[in-house]
């Protein structure tokens, strides 16, 4: 996902302090103002709604900008899911209620299996389990780099299963 030129032009405006972080993101709902959004079987953009990649640019430099609580839990991806889509998505900062399936895929098998990712009504402690891990972990910091990155890569394939948002869990 690219951002179009006009967002890009207004965060280099941002980036010189020409503008503020609100002139960026104003820039990039211009931008993407007329994208209606594809949606496909398991809630994830299709190629075309990509377009969004404008608004959230400019909301992943508001989300730098102002932080968010970093508590190490659920309440942390909502409030990083909600800064980064609120505006593109009515859904920003909601968990998924629903199952969902992956008919995005090669394998017909796999298309309409329930169990692509977690189930909707545990969430909560799928969430919980992987925050516990981290935190047991000590957040994974002072690990040596091939360790880190293997932990990493492993919160990061639970997240995904995980799949706490509809719509582009961060």
């Amino acid at each position: 996902m690219t951002p179009g030129d006009a967002t890009m032009r207004a965060a280099a405006g941002y980036e010189q302090g020409d503008n503020d972080v609100s002139a960026l993101i104003d820039a990039a709902d211009r931008e993407t103002s007329g994208i209606v959004s594809g949606r496909l079987a398991d809630g994830s953009l299709d190629d075309h709604a990509t377009d969004h990649a404008s608004s959230v640019f400019a909301r992943t430099v508001l989300l730098a900008e102002r932080r968010w609580n970093p508590s190490g839990d659920l309440a942390e991806l909502v409030a990083i899911h909600r800064g980064l889509f609120d505006g593109v998505f009515s859904d920003a900062g909601r968990l998924r209620t629903s199952n969902v399936t992956r008919e995005v895929t090669d394998k017909r098998h796999q298309a309409k299996n329930p169990e692509a990712f977690f189930p909707a009504q545990l969430i909560e402690t799928g969430a919980l389990n992987i925050s516990t891990e981290l935190a047991d972990k000590r957040n994974l910091d002072n690990l040596d780099r091939g360790v880190f990155v293997r932990e990493l890569a492993h919160v990061y394939d639970e997240l995904g299963y995980l799949h706490p948002f509809r719509e582009a869990t961060p």
